[in-house]
């Protein structure tokens, strides 16, 4: 299978971190949580999240959703969406 490649050091990212939490926003707020593997270039340094879950784990609408977004947002490798611009 071939890995993503960083265009400006032609060579392949390799794996970094698996299981990093990846944010997705609404209106500048937390949505739902995915679950993604982040890369990394072993010239430049760039990382890219990759290999993203099947569907979210984690939403909005989950009854405990404010405990366990609280958990998440504890993890140094945690990745949330910047808000979008004209929203």
């Amino acid at each position: 299978m071939l890995r993503p490649v960083c265009v400006p050091c032609k060579v392949e990212f390799r794996s970094d971190k698996n299981g990093v939490p990846y944010v997705q926003t609404r209106y500048g707020d937390p949505y739902q949580v995915w679950d993604s593997d982040r890369w990394r270039c072993p010239s430049c340094g760039a990382t890219i999240l990759s290999g993203f879950g099947m569907k979210p784990y984690l939403f909005k609408h989950d009854p405990h959703f404010s405990d366990w977004y609280s958990r998440i947002q504890e993890d140094p490798n945690i990745v949330i969406e910047k808000q979008k611009e004209g929203v």
